[in-house]
This record gives structure tokens, C-alpha cells and sequence, in this order.
């Protein structure tokens, strides 16, 4: 008779569950936090990507961050992602058009918006993703999806969060 005591997973087990595999990214499923993946990890939150990038690629550089080559906040896969100071990291919001004071009103850029749209836009409801589903690939919110799939941009103080 079962005691009804299951064996703990591992955190490696834990954090394969929260993956699904799209192509060559891995769309973190579980908590976010700015659109980034949250793992509970040792007792204390931390990034999914961070700990993808040390349990599959190895260890981070002092004075290193973990950015993504993707540029998809959800995305773990180790093949998305590569270390940088943060000037480096600095530097890709700045190329990909992600400043920070536009942070709330421009999540993505406009290839990201581009792409989106051509993936999923002519899909019809059933044949497609949830808005939810495809907001966490972007790091976006499910209503900001709805937004763009209609044709609406990014325009000040009207782009929902």
C-alpha cells in the first residue's frame, strides 16, 4: 500500500516540465516576471534562462549577464542564449530598438511585430496558439497580441499592457 509520499523531482526534471519546445526556442511555460521565466531553484527565485544557460552551457563569467540572441524573454533554450557585460546587453536594446523608457509601450520591435503577425495572423482562433500562449513566446500580454493581430502599432499611451 503507497503512503502516499511521492518522490521529489529534480530541478532539473522540474524545469523540463515547464518547457515547450517551438523549433529551435524553448518557450518557458511556467512563472514570469517581465516576461522572463521564474524558477524556484535552492530555495529563492531565479531567471529560467539564467539557470538553462548553467546547467546546459556551463558556468557564467564574473560580471557576466545571460542575454538573449533571440531577443524572446520566454525563451531557455541554451542555443538563444549567450553571456554579456551589461553594456553588452545595453547595446542590444539599443539595437533592437528596446529603450527602456519605451520599455511599457514597445516590448517588441518591429521585425518581432512583423514576424508575429505573419505567424499567426491569417490563422484562424482554432487553428492557432491562445493569445496567452503567443504572448508568452513574445513576453507579451495576451490583450497586447489581440492588439497587434487586428493592425493596431505601438502608439503612446494606447499599446495595452
Amino acid at each position: 500500500m503507497s503512503s502516499g509520499v511521492y518522490p521529489r523531482k529534480s530541478a532539473l526534471e522540474r524545469f523540463k516540465s515547464y518547457v515547450r519546445v517551438e523549433g529551435r526556442h524553448w518557450i518557458w511555460t511556467g512563472s514570469l516576471s517581465s516576461g522572463y521565466g521564474a524558477f524556484w531553484f535552492e530555495g529563492k527565485w531565479v531567471s529560467a534562462h539564467v539557470y538553462s544557460y548553467a546547467t546546459f552551457v556551463g558556468a557564467i563569467p564574473q560580471g557576466h549577464q545571460i542575454r538573449h540572441k533571440c531577443d524572446i524573454r520566454a525563451c531557455v533554450a541554451p542555443k538563444c542564449l549567450t553571456t554579456g557585460t551589461a553594456k553588452d546587453n545595453a547595446g542590444d536594446r539599443e539595437e533592437r530598438s528596446r529603450h527602456p523608457h519605451l520599455a511599457t509601450m514597445s516590448k517588441l520591435s518591429d521585425k518581432q511585430v512583423a514576424e508575429l503577425r505573419r505567424k499567426y495572423g491569417a490563422r484562424r482562433k482554432f487553428d492557432r496558439p491562445s493569445l496567452k500562449e503567443i504572448g508568452l513566446e513574445y513576453g507579451i500580454s495576451a490583450p497586447s497580441v489581440c492588439w497587434l493581430l487586428k493592425g493596431h502599432t505601438y502608439q503612446k499611451g494606447v499599446m495595452p499592457t
